[in-house]
């Protein structure tokens, strides 16, 4: 199976747009009510069902079936997603995991394309390889450290900036 450079640029496109959606809606704070992001789901989902009907000629592809299966799977992920923000507080945490996971899956599959040669489990999916596993696994690592050191430089300064400033110590106990 075969995919084209047409394909793979609208793949590209589709993954930046979602990582832009997704960092607007943490910046404006919406992300993480449970109702704004049940509906920013339910949009991706209706944005991707409007683009198989109308660019493909009307009807689903047979690669995009819909079932009750995949709407369970979505529901179920962001009730998950919804609880675990809850329990941790740490909205930040929960938008590294987020974006950890997209740079692992870019990564494989950059590398995994261009260089992949040796299958890794190939009963299960045969287009999956050694070297995408190791590419993930470095850009992977590479995009914690990153954080890492910006979070912690961030965090820090947010700390000496509100150890001097009792108004804004005080704003953010109270409100």
């Amino acid at each position: 199976m075969s995919v084209s450079k047409s394909s793979n640029g609208k793949r590209l496109i589709f993954l930046i747009l979602f990582i832009i959606l997704i960092s607007a809606n943490h910046y404006f704070g919406g992300l993480f009510e449970p109702i704004s992001f049940i509906t920013m789901l339910g949009i991706t989902v209706w944005i991707v069902v409007a683009y198989q009907i109308f660019f493909k000629q009307g009807r689903l592809s047979s690669n995009f079936a819909f079932n009750n299966f995949w709407i369970g799977l979505l529901l179920i992920s962001a009730f998950c997603l919804v609880c675990f923000q809850l329990v941790t507080g740490s909205r930040i945490f929960l938008l590294a995991v987020i974006f950890n996971i997209a740079v692992f899956d870019t990564g494989a599959y950059i590398i995994g394309k261009n260089l992949g040669k040796n299958s890794f489990l190939p009963k299960l999916s045969p287009n999956k390889t050694i070297e995408g596993l190791i590419g993930g696994l470095m850009s992977s690592l590479f995009f914690v450290i990153c954080a890492y050191l910006f979070l912690e430089e961030f965090l820090l300064s947010r700390i000496n900036n509100d150890s001097f400033n009792p108004i804004r110590i005080m704003r953010r106990l109270l409100f």
